[in-house]
C-alpha cells in the first residue's frame, strides 16, 4: 500500500483524536471520557497500521500540548493514550505474562499521573484521596481493557466493513 494512504489515515486520526481531546478540556468532568474516547482513534491505528500508529499518538500528545487550554487533559492523555496499541503488542505474549505487563503499566501510569498532579499541578489533596484514585484507577483500567477488547471484536466484525475502512486498506 502506498505511504499516501498512511499519512493521510494517520493525519485523519490524530485530527480527530485532537478534537475530542479539546472539547473534553473546556467540560471539566469530561477530562478522562475525553482522552479514553481519543484513544479509541490510537486503538483504530494500531489495529489498522500496528506500530505505525505510535507516530499517530505522539503528533496528537504534541497538539494537544500546544493547543489545548487545559494541560491536564493533555498530561492523562500523554500517559494513557498510547495503551490500546500497548496491549495489541502485550496479547501476543501468554495471558498471565500479558495481564502483568498490563497491569505494571498502570500502575507506573496512575503513579506518574499522581506525582505530576501533586508536584507540577500542585492539587493539594489528602493522602486518602490519592489512594482511592489509585484504587480507583486500576479498577477503572480493567473495566477499560474489557472494553477495548470487546471493542476490538466489534471494530473487527462490523464496524471495520461498515465504516469501508477495509477497503481504504485494501482487504
Amino acid at each position: 500500500m502506498k505511504k499516501t494512504k498512511y499519512i493521510a489515515f494517520s493525519a485523519m486520526m490524530a485530527a480527530l483524536g485532537t478534537v475530542i481531546l479539546f472539547l473534553g478540556s473546556f467540560i471539566e468532568v469530561m477530562d478522562l471520557t475525553s482522552v479514553l474516547i481519543a484513544s479509541v482513534c490510537i486503538f483504530v491505528c494500531g489495529y489498522e497500521m500496528g506500530a505505525k500508529a505510535i507516530p499517530v499518538y505522539a503528533a496528537t500528545s504534541i497538539i494537544a500540548f500546544l493547543i489545548l487550554p487545559s494541560k491536564l487533559v493533555a498530561v492523562e492523555y500523554a500517559l494513557f493514550g498510547l495503551y490500546p496499541v500497548l496491549k495489541i503488542f502485550f496479547e501476543k505474549s501468554k495471558k498471565p505474562l500479558s495481564w502483568l505487563f498490563k497491569i505494571l503499566y498502570i500502575i507506573i501510569s496512575v503513579c506518574a499521573d499522581i506525582l505530576l498532579m501533586f508536584f507540577v499541578f500542585m492539587l493539594q489533596d489528602a493522602w486518602y484521596f490519592e489512594v482511592m484514585f489509585f484504587v480507583l484507577g486500576i479498577v477503572a483500567f480493567i473495566i477499560y481493557d474489557i472494553a477495548l477488547s470487546r471493542l476490538t471484536l466489534i471494530y473487527k466484525h462490523n464496524l471495520r466493513h461498515r465504516l469501508r475502512i477495509d477497503r481504504f486498506f485494501g482487504e
